[in-house]
């Protein structure tokens, strides 16, 4: 019964890797794409799908309804979700290049954006868009992963334990970072342990298989909870491996790193660990200093997080994307 999945997933992934194209949205259909027919709150995928795969655009069409008419490009599937997965995992397996994972109860998004921003710098990479970070985000942003990229980073959300493993066992990440753990979804984890040990679960995977978390070594938790792990560490304090004080924080943070002044265009000291963390993992992968100061300077946040506007009679603060 494997055997069968893994023959009908391979079947697949040889349309996808003409183009390395998917789309989920029958709107958005582009020649040679694949197309995965997805039922949600108000459209079900299932219903357009027979109609893509007779227009003759998408390369194939996977869906998971049973009354569908046959078609030679048309894969009827137990589950077009899970088949999704699946295919990233199968992808991800295949692709042989660092991937970084990121986690934690504030910051994710703003640090993966920062670290991308570095790493472009010196590689061609892939990052996850805005907020894609769950059971279906994580899996089509690894499925943007295309033979000449060289790193990717992987944003991964939790509302609930054991999601962080599912999507670690999907994405399966080299290195590891978890900003801060906080009281947020308390609801789906039970109480603030249940944060943490969801949030564990990245730090777990890493270990588990050999990898190198980057560890704020500032917060005590993270600490405590990264025991026997590989780590490279950042912080105020200088016995972490890279560590920067903050110089200025109105309204703009500037940090003091290695004898340069960084100026950013991000409001707020929390800011300052999301930095260092763009910093430490841009000095991991060798992107030259110069490189590191350029991209961090010239980065400015457009996502409703962190950002600072004048108007003609006021200035705003706009920390408001949740």
């Amino acid at each position: 019964f494997f055997g069968l999945i893994m023959k009908v997933l391979e079947e697949i992934y040889q349309y996808y890797s003409q183009k390395y194209i998917i789309s989920t949205d029958s709107r958005k259909i582009v020649q040679g794409c694949v197309f995965v027919a997805l039922k949600g709150e108000h459209f079900d995928g299932n219903d357009f799908a027979y109609q893509v795969a007779e227009d003759n655009i998408a390369a194939c069409v996977i869906a998971d309804r049973k009354d569908l008419p046959t078609h030679e490009r048309l894969f009827i599937v137990e589950d077009s979700l899970t088949t999704l997965q699946e295919l990233a995992k199968l992808h991800r397996e295949k692709c042989n290049i660092p991937i970084i994972g990121i986690t934690g109860t504030n910051g994710k998004t703003t640090t993966k954006e920062l670290i991308a921003t570095v790493l472009s710098k010196k590689y061609n990479i892939i990052y996850t868009q805005g907020n894609f970070n769950n059971h279906l985000g994580v899996p089509l942003s690894l499925l943007q992963i295309k033979p000449e990229t060289e790193m990717a980073v992987i944003e991964m959300g939790a509302n609930h334990p054991k999601e962080i493993e599912f999507l670690c066992s999907i994405a399966k990440p080299n290195y590891g970072i978890i900003t801060n753990i906080g009281k947020a979804h308390i609801e789906g984890f039970g109480n603030f342990q249940g944060v943490i040990n969801t949030k564990k679960e990245l730090y777990d995977y890493i270990k588990d298989n050999d990898g190198i978390i980057f560890l704020n070594n500032d917060n005590s938790i993270l600490n405590e909870i990264s025991s026997n792990i590989k780590k490279i560490t950042y912080g105020k304090n200088d016995k972490a491996d890279h560590h920067a004080l903050i110089s200025s924080s109105n309204p703009y943070l500037s940090i003091n790193w290695n004898n340069e002044t960084v100026n950013t265009n991000l409001v707020g000291d929390y800011n300052f660990e999301n930095v260092l963390a763009a910093i430490t993992t841009g000095c991991y992968f060798n992107v030259e200093k110069e490189q590191i100061v350029e991209a961090l300077e010239n980065y400015s946040p457009t996502n409703n997080r962190s950002q600072f506007i004048k108007t003609q009679k006021n200035e705003l603060v706009m920390d408001a994307y949740n």
